[in-house]
């Protein structure tokens, strides 16, 4: 994990109960995330960006590294499958090797039973030797009027 947190991909403290507020924005084709993990009196941001690519979706973080995603549905919900790690250096995608040390990733987000605004989500990194490296989950609830959640 310390070389993704190199990136700006991750927060770089362990614990649970954090707020969490997630805005996005589109603009084109491209979403913008901003995300901002609170515990108790210190903010931490992640911040990224989506775009798609044939048929799958890219995540670019902190160095222009992004992690390619399979999207398709499951039980209902959105399951982002991790297809490999890229690189963009103009607008070619170069692949790099980065599942060998950091793993693989699934991300899942389900309508909430209790409202159909809100979901819950969760986001888990399995390494192929070493098993489980990495995860953290959440309900968030919609802003109405807003693309924000929290």
């Amino acid at each position: 994990m310390p070389l993704i947190r190199l990136t700006g991909a991750l927060v770089p403290v362990e614990g649970d109960k954090f707020i969490v507020t997630v805005e996005n924005k589109r603009i084109g084709n491209t979403f913008y995330w901003y995300r901002k993990f609170q515990k108790e009196d210190k903010v931490y941001e992640f911040n990224s960006k989506m775009q798609q690519f044939d048929n799958d979706i890219i995540e670019f973080v902190g160095l222009g590294i992004g992690i390619r995603m399979g999207l398709h549905v499951s039980d209902g919900g959105l399951v982002y499958e991790d297809k490999g790690y890229v690189v963009k250096i103009a607008n070619k995608l170069i692949p790099i090797p980065l599942n060998v040390l950091i793993g693989k990733s699934v991300i899942e987000e389900y309508v909430n039973n209790k409202s159909s605004n809100d979901f819950n989500m969760r986001f888990v990194v399995k390494h192929p030797w070493l098993g489980f490296a990495f995860s953290y989950s959440g309900y968030f609830n919609c802003i109405p009027g807003r693309d924000k959640y929290q």
